[in-house]
C-alpha cells in the first residue's frame, strides 16, 4: 500500500525515501508552545503576578515568542517578562520586561528578543520561566496565553 504524496517533499513516503533531516524544510523542525496565564476563568486581579513555565526537551533555539489576550489589561503598568531557568536567570526578552498594555482584543503581540543568540538557545534541559504581572488595571484583561515557538537542532525521524 502507498501512502499519498506528502507537502515535505512531494515524495511518497516507503522504506525507501524515509523522512530526513534533510527532506524537511525550516517550518517542519519547528515546534509550538502556548502557556497560558492567568486564571482560569473570569478577569486578571490588579497587582497580581501570573507564572507560567515551559521549554523544549531537545536542542533547540527559540524563535519567536508571542503573547495574546481574549481582552489585554488597559490601564496601570502590565509587563510579561520571560527567564531562563530560575526567576533570577537570564532574560530572554530584549529588556527585563516588556508592555502588555492595551493591546488590542483578540490578537497577537510579538515579543522581542534578546540580541544575545546565547540567551536563546536550549539544551533541552533548562525551562523557560514567564511572570505575567498586572498593575492597577483601569479595564481588567483575561485568557491570556504565551505562543513560543522553537527551531529544533535536528529532527530523528522514527
Amino acid at each position: 500500500m502507498a501512502f499519498p504524496k506528502t507537502g515535505l517533499t512531494g515524495l511518497k513516503l516507503r522504506k525507501e525515501n524515509p523522512i530526513t533531516k534533510e527532506s524537511l524544510s525550516g517550518a517542519a523542525k519547528r515546534f509550538m508552545q502556548h502557556i497560558p496565564l492567568g486564571p482560569v476563568s473570569g478577569n486578571f486581579t490588579d497587582s497580581t503576578t501570573y507564572p507560567g513555565a515551559g521549554g523544549i526537551t531537545k536542542p533547540g533555539r527559540l524563535v519567536r515568542a508571542c503573547i495574546a489576550f481574549n481582552l489585554a489589561p488597559a490601564g496601570g503598568t502590565n509587563t510579561i517578562a520571560l527567564r531562563r531557568g530560575p526567576s533570577a536567570g537570564a532574560t530572554i526578552l530584549a529588556g527585563a520586561s516588556q508592555s502588555v498594555t492595551a493591546l488590542a482584543a483578540g490578537t497577537f503581540v510579538e515579543l522581542a528578543l534578546s540580541a544575545n543568540p546565547n540567551d536563546l538557545i536550549f539544551d533541552g534541559t533548562v525551562p523557560i520561566n514567564a511572570a505575567l504581572v498586572t498593575g492597577t488595571q483601569g479595564t481588567p484583561g483575561n485568557n491570556a496565553e504565551l505562543i513560543l515557538e522553537f527551531e529544533l537542532d535536528d529532527f530523528v525521524a522514527a
